[in-house]
């Protein structure tokens, strides 16, 4: 399986919805990709005053004491961006971290002082899980719910096996959220967040940590200080900068126009392929999922209509999946949740409301569609 192929192979998934977009709407296209924030951002080697380090008995470099608990702990940031500019500040941003690196009072502080699209998940482990990756594709609904009835959003994920759960599948699936994986191995050069965002993010929420420390002379932040130069990296590099550019020089734009040329010559390829938008064969699935087998078929094709398709021919699921996933899923979407429940297994009542409220836009903010 070359890397062409794996491209190649995300490129026609990716082509083939864009020719099926309902009439009347346009294509928003939304990467979301986690990333670990360390409570103790440590720099890389740099200059060091000759004099100072001279006096040091044995010459090592200059160093400082930090506790191993403050360079083990982290948040974790699930990144959104999307490719069209009026629509970033409708994108939540989710911060993860356990119960015990912070307090219940500091999670009240922290919840007060957000800005109304950022949200902070306190529970038993700072990693994300499938119950909260649901919860978080309800909340990214909850937010573009004014805006779909001229947007049609599609969800670029990676081909980690959170992202690939079948309850992850089934929750963009309920609310109509077209939903896609960036073929295995291949997350380095094809997803936005990872070859546009996470650098510039680090850099910038690293500068700010070092001049807070200076500026209030501090050895150590607290975990509401560190969120508040999250939120304040949130503003300053997520949405502030436009990442339309992003997704056009990784391919996710009309026949990959605007493809860059690192990503051609990584592939080796001369030219940009022309990739007609044809509907995805199994081959194409077996590219682009690592673990195919873990999907039932029908929750992976029902987001292409209100029935899912026979998309893939005369094939028998039988000769792929395993016996536990033999039967076809229905796909019949639930009753739609209510808001208030939607982070029941989280916060509690008080805190799940606030964040649905500040996560719905503001009055007279609706974008244009120019």
């Amino acid at each position: 399986m070359t890397a062409a192929a794996q491209a190649v192979a995300t490129w026609k998934w990716f082509n083939y919805l864009v020719g099926h977009l309902p009439d009347g709407k346009r294509l928003l296209v939304i990467n979301m990709d986690e990333t670990s924030i360390q409570f103790f951002p440590e720099n890389a080697k740099g200059a060091v005053v000759t004099n100072t380090r001279g006096r040091l008995r044995r010459r090592k470099d200059l160093v400082q004491n930090v506790k191993q608990g403050n360079r083990r702990s982290a948040f974790t940031h699930c990144a959104f961006i999307c490719n069209k500019p009026s629509m970033q500040k409708h994108m939540p941003q989710i911060i993860i971290t356990n119960d015990k690196l912070v307090t219940v009072k500091q999670y009240q502080e922290i919840q007060s002082q957000m800005p109304p699209n950022v949200y902070m998940i306190r529970q038993k482990s700072s990693w994300n899980n499938i119950d909260c990756m649901v919860k978080i594709i309800e909340g990214l609904h909850l937010g573009l719910l004014p805006y779909l009835h001229a947007w049609q959003p599609l969800l670029l994920l990676d081909a980690h096996k959170l992202h690939l759960n079948p309850q992850v599948v089934s929750a963009c699936n309920k609310v109509r959220m077209w939903y896609m994986a960036i073929a295995a191995k291949m997350t380095w050069l094809l997803q936005p967040c990872d070859t546009h965002l996470f650098q510039h993010y680090k850099n910038f929420f690293r500068t700010q940590f070092q001049c807070f420390r200076l500026k209030h002379s501090l050895s150590q932040l607290n975990c509401v200080q560190i969120v508040t130069l999250i939120s304040m990296t949130i503003e300053h590099v997520i949405e502030t900068y436009s990442w339309s550019r992003a997704f056009s020089d990784n391919g996710f734009s009309m026949r990959q126009a605007g493809l860059r040329q690192s990503v051609l010559k990584h592939l080796q390829l001369t030219t940009i392929p022309d990739i007609a938008p044809a509907r995805p064969t199994l081959n194409d699935l077996v590219h682009v999922y690592p673990a195919l087998s873990t999907i039932p078929i029908s929750i992976l094709f029902a987001m292409f209509s209100n029935r899912p398709p026979t998309i893939l021919g005369r094939f028998r699921p039988r000769r792929i999946l395993p016996p536990h996933l033999r039967s076809t899923t229905s796909t019949r979407p639930r009753e739609t949740q209510s808001l208030a429940t939607i982070f029941e297994d989280h916060d509690t009542m008080h805190t799940q409301q606030g964040w649905l409220r500040r996560l719905r836009p503001r009055t007279g903010s609706q974008p244009t569609l120019a």
